[in-house]
């Protein structure tokens, strides 16, 4: 089993668990795991790719999707899902109908309640990653988003979006699923 099963294990046995002090050892326990977790990924070169909103998050506020990569470093997803149960290495932003930028993820952390980590932040009931993001790689040329649907996510691997070898997001998507499906 990875590490990531252990964690996931572990947090179904605490949402069992009625005794405050199991609850407190189940937790300790899947924060002990999530340093295991994040260490199975350090040399995974794949890069999870993201469209982002230049609408405000928060009715009433002017906050950004964007602004949450741009102004704050920082990037949240719910955990699970449809989205990774494990962080990933790299995240990438697309946006304006083409990538924008690649970071390495320096750590991360899991919050319930996204407004009480940053109050320009939606408020939020369920466990999300919040990524604290490395300085951003550009793309040698303009890689326009191709063939993926509006708010889509993909998987490729870091050279395949910065080397300037695929025009568009979705030809780097192919590339890494037929370099997986080769090495099988």
């Amino acid at each position: 089993m990875s590490w990531g099963d252990l964690q996931r294990l572990a947090k179904q046995a605490r949402s069992l668990a009625s005794a405050f002090e199991e609850k407190l050892w189940l937790d300790q326990l899947i924060e002990h795991f999530g340093e295991f977790v994040s260490m199975e990924r350090q040399s995974d070169n794949n890069v999870f790719v993201v469209s982002l909103g230049r609408q405000p998050m928060v009715e009433g506020q002017t906050h950004t999707w964007i602004d949450v990569v741009e102004k704050d470093r920082c990037y949240f997803h719910p955990v699970g899902n449809n989205w990774p149960v494990q962080p990933p290495n790299y995240v990438g932003f697309r946006y304006f109908g083409q990538l924008q930028s690649v970071h390495h993820v320096d750590h991360f952390e899991i919050v319930e309640n996204l407004s009480i980590y940053n109050p320009l932040w939606p408020e939020t009931e369920v466990d999300h990653f919040v990524y604290h993001l490395g300085p951003p790689m550009r793309p040698s040329v303009e890689v326009t988003t191709g063939n993926i649907f509006r708010n889509g996510r993909v998987w490729c691997a870091v050279d395949t979006l910065l080397s300037g070898a695929f025009a568009t997001i979705s030809d780097a998507r192919d590339e890494t699923q037929h370099r997986l499906a080769a090495s099988l």
